[in-house]
């Protein structure tokens, strides 16, 4: 598993990602950064977040994506 945590901007822009990996035992886990690298060019590659709203003004906030990866490929990707 893959998870990255990043802010979305209060204007909609995802910046700042970082990343941990985790065997599916949640033990840490060093992924091969050709792995890491893919996916965070397709996270980069989404332009459509939407920032947080509070009290009626955008703000920023972190969020979470989690993919799982079997056999070199994306099962499933979580979201917070």
């Amino acid at each position: 598993m893959l998870t990255y945590r990043f802010v979305i901007n209060c204007k909609g822009k995802a910046g700042r990602f970082i990343f941990k990996g985790y065997d599916f035992d949640y033990q840490a886990k060093e992924l091969p950064a050709s792995a890491r690298k893919h996916l965070l060019e397709i996270l980069l590659g989404l332009k459509t977040w939407q920032p947080c709203v509070i009290r009626s003004e955008n703000s920023d906030s972190y969020a979470y994506i989690t993919f799982k990866i079997k056999d070199g490929k994306i099962i499933t990707a979580l979201s917070s």
